[in-house]
């Protein structure tokens, strides 16, 4: 009876990401309000991890906090039933976490997953790193119905829309890769006075290498602090869950 709920859900996993990141921005918004919020990294590292599921057995708590709608004590939590059980044998010990809800369950499940590991599952043998590569590849486009007025009277040079290409790589859990790639509306993409995108960014992140947690090289966000500069993503207001008291902290990522 205890897994009857669960199970129900796990087969509605597959719904579209896109209606799984709205029900999330709409529970954070209602319920954490005051915590920063920035709806682009938001949509990335969920889209992200939709793709690239967080093995419990293996989690980190930076890792965890990325998701955002998690709280710490539902994540220390976590991370303690991992420790004290030495490994999850299957995604159904979600139930047995304290402090972790039926529509935390909800929200997780499609972001997680339960394999069992080896001591040198998260070590830097470089055979075994290359040996399991994933390549993603996203493009964007936006533009608008109506025309603007510095399109009609020809002030801008460049097609009226907005594009984006991304190509990430994703070498086991132990490396990434990615290049991005952006036009701004109103901006040529090939004439005279430019030669392709507005703006070329790209970053490697390595983990576990050597004695260094990270290493991330290009393009990065620092997610620790507090202030104008760091950590400092858009905050919608008061909030009503006053035991998540400071925003999600994940330390040196990479910007995709």
């Amino acid at each position: 009876m205890i897994l009857l709920p669960l199970l129900v859900f796990s087969q509605n996993t597959d719904r579209d990401i896109e209606q799984i990141i709205e029900n999330i921005t709409d529970y954070m918004s209602e319920d954490d309000e005051g915590q920063s919020i920035d709806i682009d990294i938001l949509y990335d590292d969920l889209t992200y991890f939709y793709t690239n599921k967080i093995n419990l057995n293996t989690a980190t708590k930076e890792q965890l906090q990325r998701l955002q709608f998690l709280s710490d004590i539902q994540i220390e939590n976590i991370l303690r039933y991992v420790y004290t059980a030495n490994q999850m044998q299957t995604i159904y010990e979600l139930q047995l976490v304290d402090g972790l809800d039926y529509f935390a369950l909800q929200l997780l499940l499609p972001f997680v997953c339960v394999q069992t590991t080896t001591a040198d599952a998260n070590k830097w043998i470089v055979k075994d790193v290359f040996s399991r590569i994933k390549h993603e590849i996203f493009a964007r486009t936006d533009g608008t119905v109506e025309r603007k007025k510095g399109y009609i009277e020809k002030k801008y040079l460049g097609e009226p829309f907005y594009g984006q290409f991304r190509y990430n790589l994703k070498a086991s859990n132990l490396l990434q890769a990615g290049l991005t790639a952006e036009k701004d509306a109103g901006e040529q993409f090939w004439g005279n006075h430019n030669k392709g995108f507005d703006s070329y960014t790209a970053y490697i992140q390595a983990d576990k290498l050597w004695k260094f947690e990270r290493i991330v090289v290009g393009d990065f966000r620092a997610t620790f602090g507090q202030g104008l500069i760091m950590n400092g993503a858009f905050n919608a207001g008061k909030s009503s869950y006053v035991l998540k008291v400071t925003p999600s902290q994940s330390g040196l990522v990479r910007k995709s």
